[in-house]
């Protein structure tokens, strides 16, 4: 997997710019809500009581927002199904 979060300037065309964000989904047909890079502290503890998070889980995800943040990505975990096959 590759972010792309050391690009300075990205062109729609030779003279458009377009602002973006690099975004890291991680999904799971377990997890109740979602919660982003950007939420407060008291939203992320909610998402954690929710989802039974505890100890390492929360560590992990907190370290993972706290990369996100230093480094000018974003994350989201969420809830996602998982495709069936036909």
């Amino acid at each position: 997997m590759l972010l792309f979060s050391n690009i300075d300037e990205l062109y729609k065309d030779s003279k458009t710019t377009v602002n973006f964000i690099p975004i890291l989904r991680l999904t799971s047909e377990k997890i109740h809500g979602k919660i982003i890079t950007g939420m407060n502290e008291s939203e992320i503890k909610t998402f954690f009581k929710r989802n039974g998070f505890r100890g390492n889980r929360e560590k992990l995800v907190n370290t993972l927002f706290k990369e996100a943040r230093a480094n000018n990505f974003e994350v989201i975990i969420e809830y996602g199904e998982v495709k069936k096959d036909d």
